[in-house]
C-alpha cells in the first residue's frame, strides 16, 4: 500500500498490508509521491513505446494519409488515458509533436503548414492531430462533465478543490488573479488555464458574442 497526498508521511498500515517504497501501478497509471518519478513512469517512458511503434511503420512506403492514420490510431492512442486523468509534464506535448511530425514528414522539411494539416477533413484538410491541442482538449472535457446536471459521487472531490478558487467555470475570470498555489492539484490548474485560454478569446461573430458567459 502507499499513502498519498497529505498522508504521505504516515507509516502505519491497514490490514497488515506492506508499505511500498516504490511506485504502485493501479488502474493503468503509476502512483508515487515523487512528482518527477511519476512523470517519468506515466509519461516519458511511453515515448519509447511510441518511437518504437513509429519506427516499425517508418520502414513502409506509406502515403501521408496512411502515416496520419498510424499516428492517430497506434501512437497517440497510447497517451489518451494518462493525459485525461493527470497533469501533463512541461514540454511533454511538444516532444510528442516533434516525434510524430518527424514521422509524418520522414524527418524532412514539412511540405504543408501544420496549421493547415491539423484542420478537419470536412474543411478539406487531412485531420492530423496536434498533441499540444489534443492534450488541452482532453483536459477540457472535464469542464463539460463537471458542469453537467448530474450529482455523481465522483464530483465531490473536484468540487471541493475548485470551490477554493470560485467554483466550477460558471463565470468569466482571469486565472492570474486566482490563488492557485495552495492545495489545488496541478491537474485542475491545467484545466483552469486551458479554460481561460478559451474564455479570453476575442469573439469574431454575432453568434460567438451572444454565446459568451456573462
Amino acid at each position: 500500500m502507499l499513502w498519498l497526498g497529505s498522508m504521505r508521511h504516515r507509516k502505519d498500515t491497514i490490514c497488515n498490508l506492506q508499505i511500498s517504497d516504490d511506485p504502485v501501478y493501479v488502474f493503468g497509471m503509476h502512483f508515487t509521491n515523487n512528482i518527477e518519478l511519476s512523470h517519468e513512469r506515466n509519461f516519458f517512458e511511453k515515448l519509447g513505446s511510441l518511437k518504437k511503434t513509429l519506427s516499425v511503420w517508418s520502414q513502409r512506403d506509406l502515403f501521408i494519409y496512411g502515416r496520419i492514420n498510424i499516428v492517430k490510431t497506434l501512437a497517440l492512442s497510447k497517451l489518451v488515458f494518462i493525459s485525461s486523468v493527470t497533469e501533463t509534464p512541461k514540454n511533454f506535448a511538444t516532444e510528442v509533436n516533434k516525434i510524430v511530425f518527424d514521422f509524418i514528414w520522414k524527418k524532412k522539411p514539412a511540405k504543408i503548414k501544420k496549421t493547415t494539416l491539423i484542420k478537419r477533413k470536412s474543411d478539406g484538410s487531412l485531420g492530423m492531430k496536434d498533441f499540444v491541442l489534443f492534450d488541452k482538449t482532453l483536459k477540457l472535457t472535464w469542464v463539460k462533465w463537471l458542469c453537467s446536471d448530474s450529482d455523481a459521487p465522483w464530483k465531490y472531490i473536484p468540487k471541493s478543490f475548485l470551490s477554493t478558487v470560485g467554483g466550477i467555470f460558471q463565470c468569466n475570470y482571469d486565472h492570474n488573479f486566482l490563488d492557485l498555489n495552495g492545495h489545488l492539484p496541478e491537474f485542475y490548474k491545467q484545466i483552469i488555464h486551458h479554460w481561460q485560454e478559451i474564455m479570453s478569446t476575442t469573439p469574431h461573430s454575432k453568434t460567438e458574442i451572444l454565446s459568451q458567459t456573462i
